[in-house]
């Protein structure tokens, strides 16, 4: 766990409490006939305030600008069916902050367990990372027309999530990791992974169909990998890795191997 956001208004409310909590410690230690046993009792119940005050300012693995579903099934475009976070709650987008990727400076896009989303629409903006499932389940599917989906951070792929690319074409500048299930179900679209792309054990990527892969930043599988079909794998741009303790499956159209 980490924290990207210390809310403004509650740094406030914790210096404002510290402050008159200062002051009744003066004040009861002068009027007090034990003025030790009072003023450690008040620095005691002061400290623990001011932790409560200090925790329930972190936003934990969240920041300003995220969304998260808060329907299922639902649309990408349906607005009032996500969430934003306000650097203190979460909130219906208005529309002037739209729908993920509608706008330019969305953040993370979370995708909870239990929620069907399907992307009907091809965002005008990329998203900073994108997150399918909560650990037990999620899933991300195209509404069956040829859509596009750029992500400017890092893809996860949770436990028993899903995520179908059929008709989509991908874009993933950072890391790609997937715990669940990545598939492509249709010939249309394409995917650019261009940092590391790892499937971890239990996590599970197949393609039998003609779309396109690119790798740009090495593949690390410790899960299963499978990819059949007429469309060809490229590990090109960059010098890559390819690890992880199970084998690469790939036995169908071109690979491409190269440095350029």
């Amino acid at each position: 766990m980490y924290f990207k956001e210390i809310n403004m208004g509650l740094i406030l409310i914790v210096l404002t409490v510290t402050a008159v909590l200062s002051g009744s410690c003066l004040y009861w230690q002068r009027r007090s006939n034990n003025p030790g046993i009072t003023l450690s009792r008040l620095r005691r119940a002061g400290a623990a305030l001011l932790l409560l005050f200090l925790l329930s300012s972190v936003s934990w693995g969240q920041a300003a600008g995220d969304y998260r579903t808060n329907a299922s099934p639902m649309n990408w475009d349906a607005r009032t069916s996500w969430q934003r976070y306000n650097g203190f709650t979460w909130q219906t987008p208005t529309n002037g902050q739209g729908y993920p990727g509608q706008y330019s400076g969305p953040g993370t896009v979370t995708i909870r367990n239990g929620h069907n989303v399907t992307l009907n629409v091809s965002p005008a903006n990329s998203i900073d990372n994108l997150i399918v499932g909560g650990g037990t389940s999620g899933t991300l599917q195209s509404d069956g027309s040829n859509r596009t989906l750029n992500i400017s951070g890092d893809l996860t792929i949770a436990n028993g999530a899903t995520f179908n690319l059929s008709r989509i074409t991908l874009n993933v500048t950072g890391t790609t990791i997937v715990s669940g299930t990545l598939s492509d179900s249709h010939n249309n679209g394409s995917s650019t992974f261009a940092g590391p792309f790892q499937v971890n054990n239990g996590g599970s990527f197949s393609t039998a169909n003609n779309s396109p892969f690119i790798f740009r930043g090495g593949i690390i599988n410790n899960g299963s990998f499978s990819k059949s079909g007429s469309g060809q794998t490229s590990l090109n741009t960059n010098s890559q890795t390819i690890s992880g303790v199970n084998e690469l499956d790939i036995s169908g159209g071109n690979v491409i191997i190269a440095d350029n």
